[in-house]
């Protein structure tokens, strides 16, 4: 990419930044968002096993939140970086919870990612902001690295082979380019009797990606905090 190019997207990040900065998302108000939504889901929790209801009651919490304009961010907006209140090891029940604190989008796939309109908005490129995945390793706080596949869409039982660079993996394939962080979230469902589960890893930077023998990008990454 020529030079013009890669300034023009980086003064892009930048701006963003700026604006995301603006928004006042503080440690206070994520923690609050989280009691909130905890407290929603108890009390929805209840009512489902007392009146035998079948439903999703963090889908419930996360949409009460929602309508009381309760959540950190709204699902169009994404968070660029660390959370405020949000540490290295912090459990998560529900994809729903951490769409309701901004770290990771609502009911998205593997990748969450953001458009940046470059050069007055003639240009879009794709970054990724966060990402879901099922890497092993035993201690969080000992972890340096991890090779991390994208994870496919909720609702399907495969990939579509051979994976294209485009949505999120060229949104994550970019984090290099232009050196952003990514979040990463560890799925950890398979580890718990109850099947519930989200950690979270820190911030990482993507050293690098590759497609393997059957047609599935794999990204190497570095935790940086």
């Amino acid at each position: 990419m020529a030079d013009g190019n890669h300034n023009a997207v980086m003064q892009a990040i930048q701006d963003y930044r700026v604006i995301q900065n603006q928004i006042g998302i503080t440690d206070k108000k994520v923690c609050r968002t989280l009691e909130l939504f905890s407290h929603v889901c108890k009390n929805l929790k209840w009512c489902k096993e007392q009146d035998g209801e079948d439903c999703r009651f963090d889908t419930k919490a996360y949409k009460t939140l929602q309508e009381v304009g309760q959540l950190v961010v709204t699902k169009e907006q994404k968070i660029l970086g660390d959370v405020p209140g949000i540490h290295i090891g912090q459990l998560f029940n529900y994809k729903t919870e951490l769409a309701a604190c901004g770290l990771h989008g609502y009911y998205v796939g593997g990748i969450d990612y953001l458009a940046l309109k470059v050069a007055g908005g003639e240009k879009v490129v794709l970054v990724a902001v966060s990402i879901v995945t099922n890497f092993d390793n035993d201690d969080d706080d000992e972890m340096e690295d991890a090779a991390a596949v994208p994870a496919p869409t909720p609702g399907t039982l495969k990939y579509k082979l051979p994976q294209k660079l485009k949505k999120g993996i060229l949104a994550l394939s970019n984090n290099k380019e232009y050196g952003v962080h990514v979040r990463v979230i560890r799925d950890v469902r398979r580890d718990r009797d109850d099947g519930l589960g989200y950690s979270y890893a820190g911030l990482f930077l993507v050293q690098s990606f590759n497609k393997n023998a059957i047609g599935e990008y794999e990204f190497e990454l570095r935790r940086t905090n």
